[in-house]
Parts: C-alpha cells; sequence; structure tokens
C-alpha cells in the first residue's frame, strides 16, 4: 500500500503560528477575503527554523506563481518582469519615462539627466539637432562650419612664398637630408640629425685629431694610436702597424685593404685548449695519448649517424702480452649485450668473435626482470591458499579465481582484490539503508510509518 503524506491546511485566511522545523502549511483562502499583496492567502508556509517560538515563515503559493504566468519579454499589469529568450521587455516604464522599442519618452515634460556624468555616444553620431540659442546649447557642424569664415595663412621662403588656405588646406612641415621635424601641443620643432656613415647631419670633432675651418673637417697629421693586445701594445708607424702570425697556430694574410686571420692546416697548440662550443673532428681516426680521460657527458654515443648497422658495437680494452682485448659489446646479430675476450682491435668491424666471460655482480631484481627461471630453481615455488580448513598450492604463474555468491562482488584492479555487497534491489538480496522517519527496522524486519500533518 501506498503512503500518503499531507500537511497542515486551511480554506480560511489565516496564516499559521506554531510550526516545527520543517512542518509546511497551506492557506486555501476560498473565499478570497484576503489573497492579494501582503496578504495570507493562497500561501505556503514553512516551520522557521531560527525562530525560538516556532514563527511559520512564508516560502511560495498559488500567489506568486500567478504573478509569473504571462508571456516572457512582455511587460504585463501586477506582474512580475519575466526577459524572454534573448534577455529582453518589450517595453519598460518609470515613473513618467517610457522605453519601448529604440524610443525614450516622457509623458509629461521634458527628460532630465542627473547632476553628475557625462553623455558617451561612443563614437557614433547624434543626429537631429537644432542650432544653439544659448551659451551652454550642443552646436552641430553645419553650425560650426557657417560660423567660420574663410581665411588664408600666407609663408615666405628662402626659394618661394605660399598661402594656406584654412578652411581646406594643411600647412606641411617636412625635413630634408639631416632634418626632423616634430610637432607637440602648438610647438613645431625642427632640428639637425646625427651624422652618420650614410646621412648627413651634424657632428662634433675632437681638436685632437680633426682640424676643422669653415665646416671642413681634416684629419689630425699628429693623430696616433696605441694597439693594446692580451700581452703587451703596440704604437702605429705613420698611422700603419704590423699583423704577425705565429708558427703553426696563427697565419695572416693581406689583400687589398683586407687583412685575414686564420688557422694553418696543422695546428700545434703549446698549451691547454679549451672549446666553449661544440668540436667537430672529420678524420679517420682520433688519438688521445693521455694517462687518463675524463668526460663529462651523460651519454657517450657510438657508431653515431648510421641509418642501419651490421657491425657489433661496445667498448674494447687493450690488454698488450697479459691476454687477449677484454670487450662489453652489442652483438648485431644475435640483438643482445655480451662482454668477454676476444683478438679483435679498434680497427675491427662486422661479427665480433668473442669468449664469453663471467660478469660477478648485485642484481636488484626490483630494478630489473629476469626471464627463463623454472620454478624448480626457486626456494618459494607455490603459493597456498587455505580457508581454515582445506587448502590448495598453486605454483607461481598459476592462476588463483576467487568467485562471488549472492550478494557480492569481486574485482580486481592493479594486483588489489575487492569484495563489496552488492545494492539490494527487488529481485537480489543485498545491503541497504533506511531512513528512520518513514520505516521502522527490527531484526532485519522493515515496516513503512505513516504521516499525517492534520489541519487546523
Amino acid at each position: 500500500m501506498a503512503t500518503i503524506i499531507k500537511i497542515k491546511r486551511t480554506t480560511g485566511a489565516t496564516a499559521p503560528s506554531g510550526l516545527n522545523q520543517g512542518e509546511m502549511a497551506y492557506v486555501y483562502d476560498t473565499s478570497n477575503t484576503n489573497a492579494g499583496a501582503g496578504g495570507n492567502g493562497h500561501r505556503l508556509f514553512i516551520g522557521d527554523p531560527t525562530s525560538t517560538s516556532n514563527t511559520a515563515k512564508l516560502i511560495g503559493g498559488e500567489y506568486f506563481v500567478n504573478l509569473l504566468d504571462h508571456s516572457h519579454g512582455v511587460l504585463t499589469a501586477s506582474s512580475a518582469l519575466i526577459a524572454d529568450s534573448n534577455k529582453k521587455l518589450d517595453n519598460l516604464k518609470v515613473d513618467n519615462l517610457d522605453l519601448n522599442g529604440n524610443t525614450l519618452s516622457s509623458t509629461t515634460g521634458d527628460i532630465i539627466l542627473g547632476a553628475t556624468g557625462d553623455i558617451d555616444a561612443n563614437t557614433n553620431t547624434i543626429k537631429n539637432v537644432v542650432d544653439p540659442s544659448n551659451a551652454q546649447d550642443a552646436a552641430t557642424k553645419a553650425y560650426v562650419d557657417s560660423q567660420v569664415t574663410g581665411q588664408d595663412l600666407d609663408a615666405t621662403t628662402d626659394s618661394g612664398t605660399i598661402d594656406i588656405d584654412l578652411d581646406s588646406e594643411t600647412l606641411s612641415v617636412v625635413g630634408g637630408e639631416g632634418i626632423d621635424t616634430s610637432a607637440t601641443g602648438t610647438t613645431i620643432t625642427i632640428a639637425g640629425e646625427d651624422a652618420t656613415t650614410s646621412n648627413k647631419g651634424i657632428a662634433s670633432f675632437a681638436s685632437a685629431d680633426f682640424g676643422v675651418s669653415s665646416g671642413a673637417v681634416s684629419l689630425s697629421d699628429t693623430v696616433v694610436k696605441t694597439v693594446a693586445s692580451g700581452s703587451g701594445s703596440a704604437t702605429p708607424s705613420s698611422h700603419g702597424f704590423t699583423i704577425a702570425g705565429t708558427a703553426n697556430e696563427i697565419e695572416t694574410s693581406a689583400t687589398g685593404s683586407t687583412v685575414t686571420v686564420g688557422l694553418p692546416d696543422n695546428v700545434t697548440v703549446g698549451n691547454n685548449l679549451t672549446v666553449t662550443g661544440n668540436l667537430t673532428v672529420n678524420g679517420t681516426t682520433t688519438t688521445l695519448s693521455t694517462t687518463n680521460t675524463s668526460v663529462e657527458d651523460t651519454l657517450l654515443e657510438l657508431n653515431a649517424g648510421a641509418g642501419s648497422n651490421a657491425n657489433d658495437s661496445g667498448i674494447l680494452i687493450e690488454r698488450g702480452s697479459t691476454g687477449d682485448n677484454a670487450i662489453f659489446m652489442w652483438d648485431e646479430s644475435a640483438d643482445v649485450f655480451t662482454l668477454g675476450t676476444t683478438t679483435a682491435t679498434a680497427a675491427s668491424t662486422g661479427n665480433i668473435s668473442i669468449t664469453v666471460g663471467e660478469l660477478i655482480a648485485n642484481i636488484n631484481g626490483s630494478n630489473s626482470t629476469l626471464t627463463n627461471i623454472p620454478n624448480s630453481a626457486l626456494t618459494n615455488s607455490s603459493i597456498t591458499v587455505s580457508d581454515g580448513s582445506n587448502s590448495t598450492a598453486t605454483a607461481l604463474g598459476g592462476t588463483i579465481t576467487f568467485t562471488a555468491g549472492e550478494g557480492m562482488d569481486v574485482t580486481e584492479s592493479s594486483g588489489t582484490i575487492t569484495f563489496a555487497g552488492e545494492d539490494a534491489t527487488s529481485s537480489n538480496k543485498g545491503i541497504a539503508s533506511f531512513s528512520s522517519d518513514n520505516f521502522t527496522v527490527s531484526s532485519g524486519a522493515v515496516t513503512v510509518t505513516t504521516v499525517d500533518g492534520g489541519t487546523y
């Protein structure tokens, strides 16, 4: 049987009092004696949880619904304002102002702006403005143009005279080569440009190095400069000096006005050599005759640039008369790493013969994968599963299966097995919870409670 829940109600027009928290009541006011604005009729109330005297709190009802029941976007008397799907109303009236479409009008008197603030047309045009009659009236372009009489500005230069019609022409002040012009506010500035090797302009000249007469500049005969180097300096003789190289280190040559400084084909560096960029050696063999070689790089690439590879690659250790050379290499034909001894040298290529050696090392199983190890080689080769009375041993590599009964689910994710109760349904036993407001539960038996608020 279905449960019917009834709230408090009255056909009169009196608001309820003494409602408990969460308790509701409805005022039908069937005679419509108090159903207007500020009344109680056609309204829904609920107990106020913040009141110590259980005061009824108005939360809705037919009165408020009727205020909203009209076409959206249409201004309706004695109803709420509801915008249409375009967020618009067809008309809006405030006191004497009537906003309808693109027209703002007054039902009586003028439209007066507030005491502060400006009208910003936002780059749009204000149209149909009458000519001003008072000192503070706005003026139109046509009115201003009619008040300006035609006048000319006459200008005389070294090579001619011009006149500028102020109504229709603009005076341009343009600089030639070596001259710049600029304007700021009401000021025009004409200035000389600084001289460069490609542009004529103004310049100043040091009296110690130049002679200047009537604008003509000449180089002083007494100009002597010192050329400094990392370990000394040289003073040019008659404005000239010699650039010399060092045997097997630097070579120089001169052609016309060009001096070329470079390295010879075979370079000898007497002391330390530091290369701050990349070092590329394009030769057949690179020989290092040092006691120890220190490499700061974190990766060492062998066989660089190979499009494909048929050669074994690795690190070869020369042992001299002690025995065959030691080698750690990638066996290209077998696709594996190997180590041992070999008669091969640094000049060997292709498939290198190797006598496999022994590797002594600690292997951490948490960081590597060991394959092809039979269970017979392991001390603990199986897992035993028990329910307390029965047990079964399953070999490593085998499968243990967990099966769920009715009302249970078994899932596995990333090595974790989860047992969970299923939610109860009308056709499946499972777990469930019951609200004490609507149900009574005793020893697993569930009954439904009937709730009725009554009348007042």
